[in-house]
């Protein structure tokens, strides 16, 4: 495993860890992602199940393999982390997809979801700190997170 990779596992067990105590309702789901990453971590680059596409305005967006049907994939939104799956409609919450972004994001691309607000860091230029190219403040994705909750 290369530095970078043990940098993302760190990175991803430290998210998980920190999301189970703030989100504990979560729990079950968060379990279910954490199975989404250790696969992206454990598997060559063509079979994972998270793709990041990086577009040329420098935003992001996510497409997830699912774990029951091989040949379909759930677009996750970067903003919102919103999925197209049948369980998010379903129950109108985060689900496994949305959250294994959430966290793969928040590791791996950590200056794109700020845990201190830009005014506590002085002159910290926070105009590409999030997936849209638009600063995303800390209670914005809290709120998120809250309504995957319920």
């Amino acid at each position: 495993m290369d530095t970078t990779t043990i940098h993302h596992t760190t990175r991803i067990e430290q998210e998980l860890s920190r999301l189970r105590t703030a989100r504990p309702a979560l729990d079950s789901r968060i379990s279910r992602a954490e199975h989404i990453l250790t696969t992206q971590l454990s598997v060559s680059n063509g079979t994972r199940p998270v793709k990041v596409r990086l577009h040329a305005d420098g935003s992001r967006s996510y497409t997830v393999r699912s774990g029951s049907k091989l040949s379909q994939s759930y677009s996750v939104d970067p903003g919102s982390f919103s999925c197209e799956c049948p369980d998010a409609h379903k129950r109108g919450k985060g689900c496994k997809h949305a959250i294994a972004c959430y966290i793969f994001a928040r590791a791996v691309f950590s200056a794109a979801l700020p845990t201190v607000a830009p005014e506590s860091t002085p002159g910290r230029d926070t105009s590409r700190e999030s997936f849209a190219g638009t600063y995303r403040e800390p209670a914005e994705i809290m709120a998120g997170l809250a309504r995957m909750a319920g």
